[in-house]
């Protein structure tokens, strides 16, 4: 069975090795030092292992005293260049053209994630229900979600993501209302019906944005790294014809919304452009 027919028959791509784990590391070492910066600024401090990463016993401290420091560096670690960087790899490109997509286009920004019990708000936030990306995206109908792992996803201590396949055939389920977005209602999503894809650091897995998946469960304190990037295809005619849509606000402010206290001065572009002769 070739590769596109094993997708479109499962709903979902295994792609192993996408990345190296040095690159892995290299982007962990990049996201760790825009919280190096946000901590120093607000006094706070953290204990480095050998490889020059923040131990994640100061990570859950950080998140337990300043938890809007916290979700302000996962935020900016999302618009990182080396964050869209990964996604300019020649063989998601080559992967996506195979598996259907013929001229792909971002739907979102891309979305990192560090998941553990310690740093979540809500279980939701590092045990995410049942659900299909589509809903919340709808966009193309070949639409593909390419889920990176950043460390090694291999068992229930850190908890792989977790798939129905051939799902993706149902079409969009009905869901109700809850706590995080929306919870599935149909009874062929149940618990024995999924089953674990265990990834290696580097791993890639792509899948159709109607594919039922959810969060594994986490049993450890290790956090689980993970980055999507969530891709529509403009040639896919009913994403043409309803104006490709796009349900996603922009996070812009108003143009005149700059506090007093944060409008930057001459002398602090002086700080940034520093002239070189």
């Amino acid at each position: 069975m070739s590769k596109k027919d094993s997708y479109n028959e499962n709903g979902y791509y295994l792609y192993k090795s996408m990345y190296s784990p040095k690159e892995m590391d290299e982007y962990i070492l990049n996201i760790h030092q825009v919280f190096k910066n946000r901590m120093q600024s607000m006094g706070v401090k953290w204990e480095e292992d050998h490889q020059g990463f923040i131990t994640v016993d100061s990570l859950i401290t950080f998140f337990k005293k300043q938890s809007e420091g916290y979700i302000q560096c996962m935020k900016q670690a999302q618009n990182l260049f080396h964050t869209f960087k990964l996604s300019y790899k020649e063989q998601i490109a080559e992967t996506l053209k195979e598996l259907g997509i013929d001229l792909p286009a971002f739907s979102t920004k891309p979305i990192l994630m560090i998941n553990n019990a310690a740093t979540s708000k809500s279980y939701a936030h590092y045990k995410t229900p049942p659900h299909q990306d589509w809903r919340s995206i709808q966009g193309s109908l070949n639409g593909i979600i390419t889920w990176t792992a950043l460390v090694d996803v291999l068992d229930e201590g850190i908890g792989p993501l977790q798939i129905i396949p051939k799902s993706h055939k149902w079409g969009l389920l009905d869901t109700e209302k809850d706590e995080w977005y929306r919870t599935i209602k149909d009874s062929r999503v149940n618990n024995e019906a999924f089953i674990s894809v265990p990834m290696e650091k580097g791993d890639c897995l792509f899948f159709s944005s109607f594919l039922v998946h959810r969060s594994g469960a986490h049993n450890g304190v290790k956090p689980r790294y993970s980055l999507q990037f969530r891709f529509n295809d403009v040639q896919e005619s009913r994403f043409a014809s309803k104006g490709y849509i796009s349900t996603y606000p922009s996070d812009v402010p108003e143009i005149d919304h700059v506090s007093d206290d944060n409008m930057p001065s001459p002398d602090d572009m002086k700080q940034i452009f520093i002239a070189t002769n």
